[in-house]
Parts: structure tokens; C-alpha cells; sequence
């Protein structure tokens, strides 16, 4: 089903994704440092 494809690829893309904004971190390895 596309719309759980989507969905999961947003929920990785907003929670597991690194990001160099963030020190090269994902979003929850960030959160815990604050």
C-alpha cells in the first residue's frame, strides 16, 4: 500500500534520517542531548 510506504519513509526521514544540521545525528540522538 503506497500510503504506508510513504508513511514509513516520513516517520525514518523525521527520526532516524542523520542530518548534518544536527551534528551529523538523527533527530532522537539529538533529542537525548538536550
Amino acid at each position: 500500500d503506497l500510503k504506508k510506504i510513504i508513511a514509513d519513509y516520513i516517520f525514518w526521514y523525521n527520526n532516524y534520517r542523520i542530518q548534518s544540521i544536527l551534528n551529523w545525528k538523527t533527530p532522537q540522538q539529538y533529542a537525548m542531548m538536550l
